[in-house]
């Protein structure tokens, strides 16, 4: 039985390899990989982290999957009276799970939890593997999202 819960302090060495994980399925070099790995690490450390909520998905005591969601506020619109939006990462399903609808149900999860709590826009970065799947829960493709990253130097 499938079954969809918070993730706890004492999991968050699951969050962080799903988070691996996804990286490398969208083709992240091994030299990216290790360089993120210990930052990761070093987020979910630091306690308390209020600014994500991070789920995890179990089957039979197995955890198989998770996602985790940011709560973002921004300038409000008529689409968007609050301002406030989800921002959903870290989307992952291992392997050996994919394809029984696993990731339909903690998406569809996620959509109810935070509607329930007043939230409206949902966003996200899709990989490959995951556009079908947002594509047929309603999610639209934005053709004017960019983004700039600033290295530490």
């Amino acid at each position: 039985m499938m079954k969809i819960a918070r993730a706890t302090k004492r999991q968050a060495d699951w969050v962080v390899r799903h988070r691996i994980e996804m990286f490398r399925s969208m083709g992240w070099s091994e030299d990216e990989l290790e360089k993120t790995e210990p930052i990761v690490r070093e987020f979910f450390a630091m306690a308390p982290n209020n600014d994500i909520d991070c789920y995890l998905v179990t089957e039979e005591g197995k955890i198989v999957g998770g996602c985790a969601v940011s709560i973002l506020r921004m300038l409000p619109s008529y689409k968007n009276r609050t301002g406030l939006q989800a921002y959903l990462h870290n989307m992952y399903v291992e392997p050996d799970y994919r394809g029984k609808g696993i990731a339909t149900a903690l998406l569809e999860f996620i959509l109810d939890t935070y509607t329930k709590r007043g939230i409206r826009r949902f966003t996200l970065h899709a990989s490959e593997m995951g556009r079908p799947l947002y594509e047929h829960m309603g999610f639209e493709k934005s053709d004017n999202y960019y983004s700039k990253s600033i290295q530490d130097t």
